[in-house]
């Protein structure tokens, strides 16, 4: 093989690897159809031990209700039920109402994490009447898209609500939040991708050129 057609294959070869790895982060893509047929029927969701929940069956991820100490009537459960619902598309999600010293149920909002989820990409909304306090617990991919400073802000705007007894206005409101902040989050992502590849394109372009252009001043080897 000749010097230049040499150079030609190698230049290809460098801009697919700077290209093709970049390209892979657009696989990704939210389940179409992700939600059960029956989503707006009267029945939505099933009585359990752990409370209301809903399982999305193409995901995988759960919506759990837990209205410990009643603050919800039936109706809004499944209100808020549907509320959350859209959120299973990146990971399960739950509602715990309860009362207590603030440090005591930070610490059962973990353990309640680790028993209904596990180690998957979760949140768990909770209402603290005793003080009372709305907050935010994530993991997993959840808690990259709802940073701790993003939650703060969320759970903040839920105060007027909170204070006010509309308990129902103060969960949808902050999972309609949520929603808002994990969609903004991806689509954040998606532009730091598109730079990335661009970025990758003309790295990639300016080594082929480097390497197709000839030389200026090479000794002619006759």
């Amino acid at each position: 093989m000749s010097e230049r057609p040499l150079r030609r294959v190698l230049a290809l070869f460098l801009l697919v690897l700077l290209v093709l790895p970049q390209l892979k982060c657009f696989c990704y893509a939210a389940p179409k159809d992700s939600f059960d047929p029956y989503l707006n029927m009267p029945n939505f969701g099933s009585i359990t031990e752990n409370g209301l929940t809903w399982k999305n069956s193409k995901t995988g991820f759960r919506v759990v209700i837990e209205d410990d100490i009643d603050l919800l009537t039936s109706s809004e459960e499944r209100k808020l039920l549907e509320d959350m619902s859209p959120m299973t598309e990146y990971g399960s999600i739950a509602f715990w109402s309860t009362r207590g010293e603030a440090s005591e149920v930070r610490t059962k909002a973990d353990e309640k994490l680790d028993a209904l989820f596990g180690e998957e990409s979760a949140s768990l909304v909770v209402i603290n009447k005793a003080l009372p306090q709305l907050s935010i617990q994530s993991r997993g991919s959840l808690a990259r898209m709802i940073p701790t400073a993003k939650a703060d802000g969320i759970v903040s705007r839920g105060k007027a609500d909170l204070s006010g007894g509309l308990y129902y206005d103060a969960a949808s409101g902050t999972f309609s939040r949520m929603n808002a902040q994990i969609q903004s989050a991806k689509t954040a992502s998606h532009v730091r991708v598109v730079i990335v590849l661009c970025v990758s394109l003309v790295i990639g372009l300016g080594v082929a050129a480097v390497v197709l252009l000839p030389r200026r001043g090479r000794a002619d080897p006759s």
